[in-house]
């Protein structure tokens, strides 16, 4: 006998919350009666997750604005946000071939 997953717990508590028989249930579902009759017990959590391992992510959930929104503006207003205002000149790509 295989255990359930936590959704078909959580199907099987809500089928006999709707006032379906243990022995319906099992039918309907294709588990045994005592899978159903464990899933339905009160001393079973069948809500829970565990929480998911892994790699935390670089860049926290509050940062993401900020990269969001320097990445939507323009070079022109980035350079202006550190204070070189019109002081500089985006690279002309025909600067090199033109004769000085």
């Amino acid at each position: 006998m295989a255990k359930l997953t936590r959704d078909q717990r959580l199907i099987v508590r809500s089928q006999h919350a709707c006032g379906d028989s243990m022995k319906t249930i099992a039918k309907r579902n294709g588990f045994s009666r005592s899978q159903v009759r464990y899933a339905c017990r009160d001393d079973v959590n069948s809500t829970p997750q565990k929480d998911k391992s892994g790699r935390p992510p670089k860049l926290p959930i509050h940062g993401l604005d900020n990269v969001r929104s320097w990445i939507g503006e323009s070079p022109e207003r980035r350079f202006e946000k550190k204070g070189y205002g019109n002081n500089f000149r985006r690279a002309n790509p025909l600067d090199k071939y033109t004769p000085k």
